[in-house]
């Protein structure tokens, strides 16, 4: 009944990981990379918080929320695919939405190709109504973003694009 995350194993098998202990874990690895003297510190997950640190930190779950929220105010409706069916009840952002909200989930981590698709389809389909869509998931590859867009005909963003369009300006 905890708060889960979802991630690939090398063997690219999807597992899921309690959210509380991945955290933990992230934190003590953060906090030997902020001694280490490194540029700057990319965690590659939507759903972290991450402690303040002498490193710039570019935190996936601030940089995307912060802009959808931007993206939010003139909305009437906003959509979100979560990786996890149990994460589509208990996801929050990390500053409130002007706006409605739909949270769908579809998995990046789905090994059959034919199901995988079908649940793009699907998340799309059930976002047709939103201004726009977010795939809140590193995972989130770019054919799953067509896929979602396709079904749902409106602009679908990725979590990791955002992310490492920001980053790539960073260290320009």
């Amino acid at each position: 009944g905890e708060y889960r995350f979802a991630t690939r194993m090398r063997d690219g098998a999807q597992v899921e990981l309690d959210a509380a202990a991945a955290e933990a874990r992230l934190a003590e690895v953060m906090r030997e990379a902020d001694a280490a003297g490194y540029d700057a510190l990319v965690p590659l997950c939507t759903g972290t918080a991450i402690a303040p640190m002498r490193t710039l930190v570019v935190e996936p779950q601030q940089v995307v929320d912060h802009l959808v929220a931007g993206l939010a105010q003139h909305c009437r409706k906003v959509g979100l695919v979560v990786p996890l069916q149990a994460q589509v009840d208990a996801f929050h952002m990390a500053v409130p939405l002007e706006c409605a909200t739909t949270v769908v989930h579809a998995s990046p981590y789905e090994a059959d190709a034919g199901r995988a698709a079908a649940s793009f389809k699907q998340a799309g389909q059930d976002l047709a109504d939103c201004d726009f869509v977010v795939m809140h998931c590193m995972g989130y590859a770019e054919r799953m973003r067509q896929a979602v867009a396709q079904a749902s005909g409106r602009p679908v963003l990725l979590s990791n694009r955002l992310v490492a369009q920001a980053l790539a300006q960073i260290l320009e």
